[in-house]
């Protein structure tokens, strides 16, 4: 073997190393750059399950809730507080009315709406000390029928059988009345299980005229709710 082609050999070695080298280092970019359509396609692929997963959950939400209407406790006559005067009152009794206000105007497609009664016990209370009880019956509204807003879908009337206020009791009733106008009382509306939870009300014994208006009934939610 003469001395040129002796020379040109590792030439040629050289050569081969520098392709192979070029070769393994553009594969791994080459793979690469495969990968990212796929990538972008299973992101793009993820958010359109995602979007529609949303759209389901807020159309099942829209059809299965139907907005609870806002509920009122109405006084309408009482006896046996001494209010009057009297020397022998009869026990304590409350005739009570519960009207209904700002039903949502989509419930009036979805029919009577059930909202409660069906023997729940309801109490009336003063300052904590329960004065009388009965029970609720159960009732619907009917939108369709009433509209809106009604007054009277339901009458209670709570009484304390055999019983009759102790005098402190009474006169701190009337005292009440008589520096303000109106007596507060509390009104325990029992478990409703179409609301969700137990109804929790107040009401107003008035001097002469409504001088405030009635707040609305707030619902207190069952822990699972």
């Amino acid at each position: 073997m003469d001395e040129a082609e002796y020379q040109q050999l590792p030439a040629a070695a050289k050569g081969d190393s520098s392709d192979h080298a070029a070769a393994a280092a553009a594969a791994p970019k080459k793979k690469k750059d495969d990968d990212c359509p796929a990538i972008v396609m299973a992101l793009l692929w993820l958010l359109l399950a995602l979007g529609i997963a949303a759209n389901v959950y807020g159309l099942k939400a829209g059809f299965d809730s139907t907005p609870d209407p806002r509920l009122f406790v109405r006084l309408v006559a009482a006896q046996g507080l001494g209010v009057n005067d009297q020397s022998a009152p009869p026990p304590p009794t409350f005739e009570l009315a519960v009207d209904v206000d700002r039903i949502p105007e989509e419930a009036s497609y979805r029919g009577a709406l059930d909202v409660g009664g069906g023997g729940a016990m309801l109490r009336v209370s003063y300052r904590g000390a329960i004065l009388a009880w009965g029970t609720v019956p159960r009732f619907t509204i009917d939108v369709r029928r009433l509209g809106r807003s009604a007054s009277g879908v339901a009458t209670v009337v709570a009484r304390a059988e055999g019983s009759v206020l102790r005098r402190e009791m009474r006169d701190m009733i009337r005292a009440e009345l008589r520096a303000f106008g109106r007596v507060e009382f509390d009104v325990d509306g029992g478990k409703v299980p179409s609301l969700g939870g137990h109804l929790r009300c107040k009401t107003y014994l008035f001097r002469g005229e409504p001088t405030l208006a009635l707040p609305p009934c707030w619902v207190q939610k069952r822990p699972n709710h």
